[in-house]
């Protein structure tokens, strides 16, 4: 967990924000590539009213798909575009133009026969990124047909009440259901349904495979996790996860879910999903809110960075066709987490780094004080002799003494049976003495006061 020691090294917060600027720089750049590479598309009228990307953006012959549209225009605002901008409005109504008749949203080659979970997912996303209101009819339509697509046990599968839940697919339904939550109140009980299937199916070991009792992966538990965390899950829930997302960070080898998908006629075709498993990563660090200075983190943030493709998309190992739009918008995701939170936590960086500074100046100036002290020689009897001299000469002192002086005079005199009119007359002395001493020091001090206010 995060703690103010996280930033007490100046050195450390020097490093931080400077790490920080090289994954801003990182968004800049790919949000200047994504927009060169956004398509537009002609209405059935002529007219160049929307637009967007394909599944691979680099692939030019390629029109725009549902999925690479939705993907790009989530990380193109997470990058910093206007979202009301015409790249934005052009991208909302292409996604929305492509819905299909039931309210979901699938690829080409299923938009016939089947939504699918993940692609209209990833539509309500978008469309919500790009503010669109919650309450309008392509929102409205796509989470009833999510909340029927739910399954029995609670989750959801690649399809509409398939009886295949995975992790996956559930946790993208429930952070979908959790944003509009407040809107539509049937939300609220498939959500809870949700968090029920995905807490009966963890591991032992607190992490989550694709479906129950599978080898629990990098992916699928922070997907899980998310989703847990999105629909209202408390940290503390949460954080035996936290361990385990620490000793396994390094495994985050990339791999793929296939999906088989049957048409009424009885042909089938295998749809693959892509797991990026070092952004998934990072995402469920920083959302169980690891330090940013921490190995786990900082290893996983530059992993991402090193597999940008000169300031443009980020490469696969899986798959050999390049600028995979669900790549980037996973990179960007992460990579936008890590900003978000550095700049909540810029004033705790900041004060904590002046604190640190002032802290070492303080133990400098004592270590400095305690040397000079050593060094200083003992005074000598002769030297602590004018010290005191000098200390009678100051008039306060001086009167004193010359009071108890004459007191202890006269009690001496006093008591002398033999002498007693020789007291009297030397305490007379004496208080004549004094009280000419007293004026002296008066007239002196009133004269030194006219001189300051001089």
């Amino acid at each position: 967990m995060i703690t103010d020691s996280d930033f007490l090294i100046t050195d450390e917060v020097d490093n931080l924000l400077e790490f920080g600027q090289q994954i801003a720089n990182s968004l800049s750049s790919a949000l200047i590539y994504m927009r060169k590479k956004f398509k537009l598309v002609p209405s059935s009228e002529g007219e160049m009213t929307k637009g967007g990307w394909s599944q691979y953006i680099e692939e030019q012959i390629k029109p725009p798909s549902i999925t690479g549209t939705a993907c790009i225009l989530s990380s193109i605002i997470r990058c910093g575009e206007n979202k009301k901008s015409e790249i934005v409005s052009f991208s909302k109504n292409f996604i929305i133009k492509g819905a299909n008749e039931d309210g979901g949203w699938s690829k080409p080659s299923l938009q016939k026969y089947y939504s699918l979970t993940l692609t209209t997912c990833q539509a309500i996303r978008a469309l919500l990124d790009a503010e669109q209101p919650s309450t309008s009819s392509p929102i409205q339509k796509a989470i009833e047909w999510l909340l029927k697509a739910q399954n029995v046990d609670g989750g959801w599968g690649f399809l509409a009440k398939d009886k295949q839940s995975d992790v996956t697919a559930t946790a993208y339904a429930m952070q979908a259901l959790a944003r509009v939550v407040s809107v539509y109140q049937e939300a609220e009980e498939a959500i809870v349904r949700g968090q029920k299937w995905l807490i009966e199916i963890r591991n032992p070991d607190n992490s989550w495979g694709r479906r129950k009792v599978e080898h629990g992966t990098l992916s699928h538990t922070s997907h899980a996790l998310e989703a847990l965390l999105a629909s209202g899950i408390s940290h503390s829930v949460c954080l035996p996860t936290c361990n385990w997302l620490i000793a396994n960070y390094q495994n985050n080898r990339q791999f793929l879910d296939h999906y088989i998908v049957i048409f009424p006629n009885g042909d089938t075709e295998r749809l693959t999903w892509t797991h990026i498993s070092c952004e998934r990563a990072l995402i469920a660090l920083l959302k169980l809110n690891v330090s940013l200075s921490s190995v786990e983190v900082v290893e996983c943030v530059n992993k991402i960075l090193e597999r940008q493709v000169n300031g443009t998309y980020w490469s696969v190992e899986v798959t050999p066709t390049p600028a995979a739009s669900w790549a980037i918008s996973e990179a960007v995701i992460s990579l936008r987490l890590y900003i978000d939170r550095l700049e909540h936590q810029g004033y705790a960086v900041a004060l904590s780094s002046s604190i640190s500074k002032l802290r070492k100046e303080i133990k400098e100036l004592r270590e400095r004080i305690i040397e000079l002290e050593s060094r200083i020689p003992k005074a000598s009897f002769k030297a602590r002799i004018r010290k005191l001299l000098r200390f009678l000469k100051k008039p306060v002192p001086l009167l004193i003494i010359v009071t108890i002086i004459l007191i202890g005079v006269y009690l001496f005199l006093r008591g002398s049976s033999a002498t007693p009119l020789y007291a009297e007359i030397i305490v007379g002395i004496f208080g004549i003495i004094g009280l000419s001493l007293t004026t002296y020091q008066v007239v002196d001090l009133v004269r030194e006061r006219r001189k300051r206010h001089e």
